[in-house]
């Protein structure tokens, strides 16, 4: 009983209601509204958890203090019909911020629903005023659906936090009829203490001339979450960062979009010291004039990168990293595309004095067009430091100079020698040596359509490079058959099927490794599938398995595009096969002596060039080429065609035979 009596005796949360059209001062109530949001939330009545409710309309000489409470700040229709404006300052001294939590408010103060307009700052930052919209120092809040227009404070031109913990959603940082201008953070600036920014956005903002330059937002020895976001049009006239700049600080980017960064200096991102991850986010169309680093500049920094991408970004000049560049730090990139990024050095990537470790990214044509000198690198630059590159693909990228040639089309290094593994170099070039690599141990890997030269490497094993490299161990030349120009993942019919070390780790199927990015994958539905095609016909009996094996096709059922992969499954492990094919039904049981039904009759086709195995799991593949069917026949639209695959088997200890069920497919 005495336990619940101090909430019997607590007071009930009150609602205090604000009307610009009011009578001032009012009393807060429905019928007697207050006519201005910082008087309602002085108030002494007015106590932490109480909700202040906002009527549409323009709040003049509005300069909000929670004072320590935690109040709920609300619009009732939205900041597009509900603005608060800075007061206009007497004498010579700054605007104030339009809002104040710098007395140990939480995230329970909430701010929702506003914009925030013509604040140029509290003097209360190293960079001299700062936070127009909003100041927030040793506290916390929740802001929520806002609109940061016209600030233009020193630091932070729409917020300044800090040591606060701050969450900042669905707000819009940007300019309408004035140009906010601040030295650092032109739409926020969090120094210590933690902000997450959820689904807000920073658009055509802009940084002064002078100062240390930090575009958009600006972080400072601080941790930070930035999820959601997109950034857009951020000018930065100094420094780097056009978008977020970072200094000893741990951030998380997260599914967030950066672009439309021309500047005279830097990269979209940049960060110095601390730790970045950069996680599903989009880097693309950033201009650096005078800088290294088009998308993203790090220095000294610990660098997490997932499932991103990094395009049409530039460091023009004798400039380097066009996509990325890492100086003195480490990274791990893991499925990230490069692509259409260019710079002096490393149009897609540049690693100076940094350990790195590159995992199933795609590197697509980056370039190194139109050096002042030598262009090294189109697709990667590396010196000094450590790198590995596993499970990539360096695809069309391009060192190429107006003067002296260029040189490792996909990747240049020195004073290093990363190691390059599984990996396919496909149409890279350059004018000079290493047309695909230039330095490297490379193993396990597909070197193609880079001839002549190709290779200019420390050494080269068990790969497969066009025209062969007869100075390493376990190389072969052959076909990759690939899905197509862009699409390389390996065909049924590939030579770079189990080409690979013979001591690596097994692949997925239990075989002996192939070569390149990607491991033979029999359900890959690649560039010109549409998915399984046709629909089975007749039956299979089971085999020594107590199954019945099962024949899938897979790819299209239009000849023109003539991708048509037959995967039978459920077959006893490394059963040897054929496939056969025929343009009519039949049912024989038992035929010849067999344990299966042989569901084709008349004028039956046997690929016999090919004998197929099935492998440790059971599945058997062939791509079936609609042009080169056996004795000269080929596919024609509007052909009916019926396929099955014959396998050996063991049965009691006797040497047999069974088939899959067979599949119709009727082509267009």
């Amino acid at each position: 009983m005495l336990a619940i009596l101090p909430l019997l005796l607590a007071a009930p949360q009150s609602t205090w209601y604000v009307d610009a059209g009011g009578v001032p001062p009012g009393s807060g109530s429905l019928a007697d509204p207050y006519t201005s949001v910082a008087y309602a939330v002085a108030q002494t009545p007015t106590l932490p958890g109480d909700t202040v409710h906002v009527h549409a309309g323009t709040y003049l000489d509005e300069e909000v203090d929670f004072l320590g409470k935690d109040v709920l700040v609300r619009s009732a229709d939205g900041p597009s019909v509900t603005e608060l404006v800075a007061p206009a300052w007497p004498g010579s001294g700054p605007r104030p911020s339009v809002v104040h939590l710098t007395s140990g408010e939480t995230r329970a103060a909430l701010l929702e629903g506003f914009t925030l307009r013509g604040g140029l700052g509290a003097s209360n930052s190293a960079w001299g005023p700062a936070g127009g919209g909003v100041t927030c120092i040793g506290s916390g809040a929740t802001i929520r659906d806002c609109v940061f227009v016209d600030q233009q404070a020193a630091a932070g031109g729409g917020l300044y936090a800090a040591n606060g913990d701050l969450l900042i959603e669905d707000c819009t940082f940007t300019l309408f009829n004035l140009r906010s201008v601040a030295q650092t953070g032109d739409g926020a600036l969090i120094v210590g203490g933690h902000a997450t920014f959820r689904a807000c956005s920073f658009l055509d903002l802009l940084d002064s001339t002078t100062g240390q330059g930090g575009g958009a937002l600006a972080i400072e020895d601080a941790t930070a979450l930035v999820e959601g976001c997109t950034f857009d049009l951020n000018l930065n006239t100094h420094g780097v960062g056009n978008h977020v700049r970072m200094v000893n600080s741990n951030v998380v980017l997260r599914d967030s979009v950066f672009v439309r960064s021309p500047a005279d200096h830097g990269a979209a991102l940049a960060s110095t010291f601390g730790t970045l991850v950069v996680d599903g986010c989009e880097v693309a169309g950033s201009w650096a004039y005078q800088h290294d680093g088009g998308g993203l500049h790090a220095s000294g920094t610990e660098l997490y990168v997932y499932r991103s991408w990094f395009h049409d970004n530039r460091a023009e000049g004798v400039r380097s990293g066009g996509g990325l560049y890492l100086e003195s730090g480490s990274a791990t990139l893991v499925d990230t595309l490069f692509e259409s990024n260019v710079a002096n050095r490393g149009g897609g990537i540049a690693l100076i004095t940094s350990d790195t470790i590159i995992s199933g990214c795609t590197i697509r044509e980056n370039r190194n067009v139109g050096c002042p000198g030598v262009c090294f690198g189109g697709g990667i630059f590396a010196s000094a430091g450590t790198l590995l590159i596993e499970r990539t693909v360096f695809d069309g990228n391009e060192a190429t100079s107006d003067t002296v040639p260029g040189h490792g089309g996909g990747i240049y290094s020195i004073s290093t020698n990363p190691t390059i593994d599984h990996c396919t170099f496909v149409a890279n070039r350059s004018g000079g040596e290493g047309k695909a690599i230039s330095g490297g141990l490379v193993t396990n890997s597909i070197i193609y359509g880079s001839n002549p030269d190709p290779v200019e490497a420390a050494g080269v094993d068990y790969s497969l490079v066009e025209g062969g490299y007869p100075l390493g161990v376990g190389n072969h030349d052959g076909d990759p058959s690939f899905w197509s120009n862009h699409d390389l993942h390996l065909l049924p019919d590939s030579d770079a099927i189990d080409g690979g070390d013979a001591t690596a780790p097994l692949d997925a199927d239990g075989t002996r490794t192939d070569v390149g990015a990607f491991a033979f994958d029999a359900w890959h539905c690649g560039t010109g599938c549409t998915g399984p095609v046709g629909t089975p016909s007749c039956a299979a009996l089971p085999s020594s398995t107590g199954f019945p094996a099962t024949l899938h096709a897979l790819g299209a059922s239009t000849v023109a595009t003539n991708r048509l992969v037959l995967n039978a499954t459920e077959l006893p492990p490394n059963a040897l096969g054929y496939l056969l094919a025929g343009q009519t039904p039949g049912f024989v049981f038992h035929f010849g002596g067999s344990q299966g039904i042989l569901c084709l009759s008349g004028n039956i086709l046997r690929f016999s060039s090919t004998i197929l195995s099935a492998g440790q799991d059971g599945t058997m593949s062939f791509r079936a080429d609609l042009n080169a069917f056996p004795r000269g026949t080929a596919v024609l639209p509007g052909d009916t065609w019926y396929f099955q695959t014959w396998f050996r088997d063991i049965v009691n200890g006797n040497q047999t035979s069974n088939t899959t069920q067979s599949m119709r497919v009727v082509f267009d």
